[in-house]
């Protein structure tokens, strides 16, 4: 009776009290979930760009394999009989060079490639090294890739389905001089691939849309992510329990064409389960999707944080609530509500030293407190010390063109106010702790009351950017020549025709190969070959400007974009380069000349067009006699070369 008397007493004040509490959760779950978005977006890049990275590497195992053990005088002649053969020498010439490549194959296998398959120019399968009694069906409805080169005569890479297997697919075409003689691929399983991912991460899976199975469907099973994809079906099971519901579905149905990824909670751990869609190189359709599995601890740190802010805005509501009920017996449970607040402040103080993360609470213009992991990075044994000293953790922040400190702030504006107006990745401060060693911190500001007070969360995020750094560069950058790759230089040819549209600015465009480099490698090995390639990236490194963009465009092609440069200079600078390679000179490898292509960029010009034009160029300097620069010009119906 007496609990329900009081009820009844403080029925107002107590509907109000749950008004406040329900208010604040919605608040700040809304921030929360503003926060996890975020941070998965990131994992997202993070984990999109390691993908490519090893793409890329795979990508230049297979041209390194097409290049010694593929495109070889025996090969060729073998390949170069197979128009004039009957079947019964087709049949012959089959097993010669099957005998030939038989070795080489099985290397190729130890380096994870899974298939190597020779296609005549018709698109009819010639020979499977995997599977050798298979050979003669036309791949031209299943298989655009090989459909592709044949068409083309150039090489394309990527992801394709087949009617036996699916996987990773690298198809060249292969030439005896000027004689195409057909095209050939050589692949790996996407299980190899996800198994570089599993190195890093918890788990990696692979699943299929189920329209791609043909005469392999034993092999598959329905996947537990979505039921409209397949697995492998030695890789059902996931290390981490998938929701029930639709949440997956509905995001691969709207996210179809884009990575994204999911937060799953199991137990006391959180992890992140990524989606990297996996296009065909030809329709780019997307056929299926590496799912990565990575446990977070940061998420859990947002966790934590969102509950210790609850916890910490519940107790302040709870003693404003208590303090303005009047009471008969005032001073008795003032005393009461003092005892309370006491071992609230030792429950919060024990909280926020547990915390992983360093913990500051402010009145907006001074610290309040702090937590035990600020006092040890700064070498302070108590708060007391510490705020005798400094009055403000702004005090530490490094001045650095990369991160945020007191010299970007405005006048009459306080730090914490300017820096919240920022976006999460702009954030972040370097300090100094007690050994001297730089860090970076990601702040995070939750304010609570009405006077400013704050709560500010520094999360020591030094390790992430400096993986994020590595990963950018070796992103867009050339493994042996450490220049721009083709990735990189792609991504500057699109900008540079986009320029052409809307500005008028010249920008000449190079494009040189090392004449007879094959010869190079047949005679001094592959090791002083690629001294070479380092050698002419270095020279020319030398010979151009900062602003001007500088990449290996595959094997021992180069190109070189000069910005604010007109035909007639990018002549010059061409012919300049030229004489440059012709007498350079090292004790340790043999001189080599190359051969020049140069255009220009015009207006409503395209990459491909661009390509086309300054690729044409490099042909006719190499079949005029090599170790010359050939200027491509322009006329209305068709491209001709000067």
């Amino acid at each position: 009776m007496k609990f329900i008397e009081i009820i009844n007493r403080y029925k107002k004040p107590i509907l109000l009290f749950l008004f406040i509490e329900t208010l604040l959760f919605a608040l700040l779950r809304y921030d929360r979930q503003i926060r996890v978005e975020e941070h998965l977006q990131d994992v997202t890049n993070k984990l999109n760009t390691e993908y490519k990275v090893i793409l890329n590497a795979f990508d230049e195992k297979a041209q390194i394999a097409f290049e010694t053990l593929i495109d070889t005088p025996q090969v060729k002649e073998i390949m170069g009989q197979v128009s004039q053969a009957d079947e019964t020498q087709k049949k012959l010439l089959r097993q010669k060079l099957y005998v030939t490549l038989k070795k080489k194959f099985h290397e190729l296998q130890k380096f994870g490639f899974k298939q190597v398959h020779f296609h005549l120019p018709d698109n009819h399968s010639f020979l499977r090294m995997h599977k050798p009694e298979k050979f003669g069906d036309d791949l031209s409805n299943f298989r655009k890739t090989v459909v592709y080169v044949n068409e083309t005569n150039h090489r394309i890479s990527g992801f394709e389905e087949g009617i036996a297997n699916d996987g990773y697919r690298f198809v060249f075409p292969l030439f005896d001089k000027n004689r195409y003689l057909g095209s050939v691929e050589l692949s790996f399983s996407a299980y190899t691939l996800s198994g570089f991912l599993q190195r890093e991460f918890l788990d990696t899976r692979f699943i299929i849309s189920q329209k791609v199975l043909l005469s392999t469907a034993n092999d598959y099973i329905a996947s537990t992510i979505d039921d409209r994809f397949v697995t492998d079906k030695n890789y059902q099971d996931h290390p981490v329990p998938v929701s029930k519901d639709n949440r997956i579905k509905s995001y691969l149905s709207q996210n179809r064409d884009h990575s994204f990824s999911l937060e799953e909670t199991a137990g006391d751990k959180t992890y992140i389960v990524t989606f990297i869609p996996v296009k065909n190189p030809v329709t780019l359709e997307t056929g299926a999707y590496m799912v990565i599995f990575s446990q977070d601890k940061y998420l859990t740190q947002i966790n934590n944080n969102f509950w210790i802010l609850f916890s910490i805005l519940s107790i302040v509501t709870m003693l404003l609530f208590l303090y303005n009920i009047k009471d008969r017996n005032f001073r008795k449970k003032i005393e009461i509500q003092n005892s309370e607040l006491e071992v609230t402040n030792k429950r919060l103080k024990t909280i926020l030293n547990s915390q992983d993360n360093m913990i500051i609470i402010t009145d907006g213009t001074r610290m309040i407190d702090a937590n035990a992991k600020v006092l040890a990075f700064f070498g302070f044994s108590s708060f007391r010390q510490f705020i005798k000293r400094h009055h403000c953790i702004c005090d530490f922040f490094l001045r650095h063109k990369d991160y945020f400190h007191l010299g970007r702030v405005p006048k009459q504006q306080q730090w914490i106010e300017y820096i919240e107006t920022l976006p999460p990745q702009k954030r972040v401060v370097t300090m100094l702790g007690i050994d001297m060693e730089a860090k970076a911190f990601q702040v995070n500001i939750n304010k609570y009351g009405e006077n400013g007070s704050s709560i500010i969360t520094l999360n020591d995020v030094t390790d992430m950017l400096i993986q994020q750094k590595i990963l950018q560069y070796k992103a867009m950058h050339d493994r042996l020549t450490e220049i721009y790759n083709r990735q990189k230089i792609d991504e500057v040819l699109d900008k540079i025709c986009g320029y052409s549209r809307r500005r008028k600015e010249e920008i000449g465009v190079i494009m040189f190969d090392i004449d007879h480099f094959k010869r190079v490698n047949d005679k001094f090995g592959h090791d002083t070959g690629d001294e070479v390639l380092k050698k002419v990236a270095q020279l020319i490194k030398c010979n151009i400007r900062e602003e001007d963009v500088f990449g290996r465009w595959g094997g021992e092609e180069f190109i070189v974009i000069l910005r604010h440069t007109g035909i007639e200079n990018t002549h010059k600078k061409a012919e300049m380069l030229r004489k440059a390679i012709e007498q350079m000179h090292h004790e340790n490898i043999p001189a080599v000349t190359a051969s020049f292509g140069v255009t220009k960029v015009t207006r409503n010009d395209t990459p491909q067009a661009l390509m086309k034009r300054v690729d044409l160029a490099l042909y006719k300097a190499k079949s005029e006699g090599r170790n010359r620069v050939v200027l491509s010009s322009f006329r209305k119906a068709q491209l001709v070369l000067s």
